[in-house]
């Protein structure tokens, strides 16, 4: 049976590395978090007495964005409290209205109170001499740099909450199991940190992960000619804490690059045997948000990724999926559009509480459901990863 399989964010928590509420939560409280002279922001045990204004507003504006979604999600009846990825598309809208990218009328009068409300936060800050880098900025220029900075609060509280090595890895027997019993189409992970790709390499399975084999001082760059029937086709869907957009240190737009770099290099600057390389924003390629996603699958090395992944689960006759709660609006369309195709194709999904995860699914999924099982092209394992065994499986 040719198989392919959906890993989300959930897959990760075994490993040790922290879910969905206790990033949100410590992008919501701010604790431990200081903002940089490299303008990244870092977690430290002290950083409270160090904290700088520039600091205090992101945070300040990533708990206003947080009170509207939970605002919104109220006024509809939904029980769940917004997260991480939810403030971030709010954060990327307000990015995108004022550099022309989206144009959308509805959101300028949230934008002009945001404006006002924000002025008086600036002046407290001013009153207790607190430098932000919005201080020589106009109004306007400080709450498009405001939202931009609030992004980057919260992309960067994300990528070190993963720079850590994972725990245990035994949950992700399974995954080696479905390698050995059946024809692979690809392993995709919307997780951006690398406990699986160890795993998968540390049990000596080879992967085609769009990065060239050759290094060049520890950096294995883009190139999505890579993919190939030879090695099982690994695809991080949401990009991953060791991408890094690079150019040459003379060079210009034309000749930008993603590497993957090695865990002890300094993503500032880089040496090669080709010459000096930069990385162009100091932090790494992480799509984070929630409906913004889409657009973004289609541009950049994410293009090529995305329509990897179609074209490799289209080739399976089962999809199997863990840790992934559908709420990503351009994944649920590739997997009602695979169900769809074909009446002899079956979803497995990995979930202790198939209710549960109904009721925080999307439409496009929910709404399906019951025609699926009716068909029976839908299953669900009422288990965590780690509890599944052989005899779950039907390959």
């Amino acid at each position: 049976m040719k198989t392919a399989i959906l890993l989300g964010a959930g897959s990760s928590i075994p490993a040790g590395y922290p879910c969905t509420n206790a990033i949100t939560n410590l992008v919501l409280t701010g604790e431990g978090i200081t903002r940089a002279s490299d303008s990244s922001y870092y977690i430290e045990d002290n950083a409270e007495e160090a904290r700088d204004g520039t600091t205090e507003l992101a945070n300040k504006m990533a708990r206003k964005l947080y009170s509207e979604m939970k605002s919104h999600n109220e006024h509809y009846g939904m029980d769940q409290n917004p997260n991480y990825e939810e403030i971030a598309y709010l954060a990327t809208q307000g990015c995108e209205q004022w550099s022309g990218e989206i144009d959308n009328p509805v959101i300028l009068e949230f934008i002009n109170r945001l404006r006002i409300e924000l002025a008086s936060e600036i002046c407290k800050l001013k009153d207790h001499s607190h430098k932000t880098c919005l201080d020589n900025a106009g109004n306007d220029d400080m709450l498009a740099s405001l939202f931009e900075e609030t992004r980057n609060y919260i992309a960067d509280i994300v990528w070190r909450c993963l720079l850590r090595r994972p725990g245990p890895l035994n949950h992700l027997e399974i995954i080696k199991y479905i390698y050995e019993k059946s024809e692979l189409t690809s392993i995709s992970t919307l997780c951006h940190d690398n406990h699986l790709e160890a795993f998968l390499r540390n049990e000596g399975i080879a992967l085609a992960d769009g990065f060239s084999d050759s290094t060049e001082a520890d950096i294995r760059f883009w190139n999505s000619n890579l993919f190939s029937d030879e090695k099982t086709t690994y695809l991080k869907l949401h990009g991953s804490i060791d991408w890094f957009e690079l150019k040459p240190h003379s060079g210009d737009i034309y000749d930008y690059s993603v590497g993957l770099l090695a865990p002890h290099l300094d993503c500032r600057r880089l040496k090669t045997s080709t010459g000096d390389w930069l990385d162009s924003c100091g932090r790494p390629l992480l799509l984070i948000g929630t409906f913004n996603k889409i657009s973004e699958y289609s541009s950049g090395i994410f293009r090529d990724i995305h329509c990897c992944f179609r074209s490799t689960v289209r080739k399976a006759d089962l999809l199997v999926v863990c840790g992934y709660s559908f709420g990503d609006k351009g994944i649920n369309s590739e997997i009602v559009d695979w169900i769809c195709g074909d009446r002899k194709r079956h979803l497995t999904i990995i979930h202790p509480d198939k209710q549960y995860l109904l009721s925080h699914a999307r439409p496009a999924i929910r709404d399906n459901w019951n025609e699926w099982e009716k068909h029976e092209s839908v299953s669900v394992i009422d288990k965590n990863l780690e509890d599944v065994g052989v005899s779950d499986l039907s390959l």
